[in-house]
């Protein structure tokens, strides 16, 4: 399954365009005041997008094997699913100190340092497995995972097309690939990279949502809302379809539908503030202010987050009450 998009761009800009979607609305005491800036929202608290290759690890222990690489990998890989990284680190740091010249022990190490969020250490890694084998799609892949991480889109675009030209079927890469073109705002190559890997792998519900929220960046709404509905009826427990649905339908100024949405985002993942935090803007500006209030104090709730946490002081003040 390809990795989750969830571009920054979009979710800081998703608050300007709701409210600018809700323009119309007539003014009252609930909405903001007009002649100060709205508030705007920092990306949801989620795991940031990473190009990654982890194999899925079974509830069991991997019995050993004849090879020691491949038994010291399946004991990290157990570990890391336990949540144990340190120890599958360690797992991997031995055996790569009995057998330095290993790529496979290099390249995991590196995905799960990538995961324990050492990027700088895990791109080290990808690096090492890479001078020992120039071509490893997989390692090449992880890196540029971790630089889109990073925020190092270049790089990433580049790790890709590497990737991708040694292998051209290797859907992965065009995913990962328009992530990182989509984190720097190139959606029409981001947009051609999620089309080829559903070429590739027809009917995978997050290739339709990240194609979906690409769309959504672009302002191609309808397109966008087409994406997520085929995403929702193909993973219907996915939260960010529902919520990247909501905002879609915002910007069109359906806001039943919208707060439709939010209420099963907020089903289904009842800890994300940033879905409070949208639902909020959505009930302020259709003058539903009890139901704005409740959903700006579940955000102070529920996230630390400074710049999240004021933006939703600032709707809670500018509704009359003081936080």
């Amino acid at each position: 399954m390809p990795t989750l998009y969830i571009p920054t761009r979009l979710l800081l800009l998703a608050s300007l365009t709701l409210i600018l979607a809700l323009a119309g609305a007539a003014c009252s005491p609930q909405s903001p005041p007009a002649t100060t800036e709205a508030p705007t929202a920092p990306p949801v608290e989620t795991s940031a997008p990473v190009a990654s290759e982890t194999p899925a690890v079974s509830p069991t222990p991997v019995p050993p094997t004849s090879d020691p690489v491949q038994d010291a990998i399946n004991r990290a890989l157990d570990l890391a699913d336990q949540g144990d990284l340190e120890g599958a680190i360690r797992t991997l740091d031995e055996a790569i100190s009995l057998d330095p010249n290993s790529v496979d022990l290099y390249y995991y190490r590196g995905l799960v340092k990538a995961r324990r969020g050492d990027l700088d250490a895990a791109i080290a890694d990808y690096n090492q497995a890479l001078t020992l084998d120039p071509a490893n799609i997989l390692a090449l892949n992880g890196r540029g995972g971790a630089y889109t991480e990073k925020g190092e889109a270049e790089l990433a675009i580049a790790d890709f097309t590497q990737a991708i030209t040694l292998q051209p079927e290797y859907a992965k890469a065009y995913n990962n690939r328009g992530i990182a073109y989509a984190q720097k705002g190139d959606y029409d190559n981001a947009l051609a990279d999620f089309t080829k890997f559903l070429e590739l792998i027809p009917d995978d519900a997050m290739a339709y949502l990240n194609r979906g929220m690409a769309y959504l960046d672009k302002g191609e709404i309808d397109k966008a809302i087409e994406d997520l509905n085929k995403s929702i009826e193909l993973a219907p427990g996915e939260p960010m379809g529902y919520f990247n649905r909501a905002l879609a339908y915002a910007q069109k100024g359906d806001m039943d539908n919208a707060l439709a949405n939010f209420n099963k985002a907020i089903e289904l993942q009842p800890e994300n503030p940033a879905a409070y935090f949208f639902r909020g803007m959505a009930y302020a500006q259709q003058n539903q202010k009890d139901s704005a209030i409740a959903d700006f104090r579940k955000v102070l709730e529920l996230t630390q987050d400074e710049e999240l946490r004021a933006q939703a002081t600032e709707w809670l003040k500018s509704l009359g009450v003081t936080p």
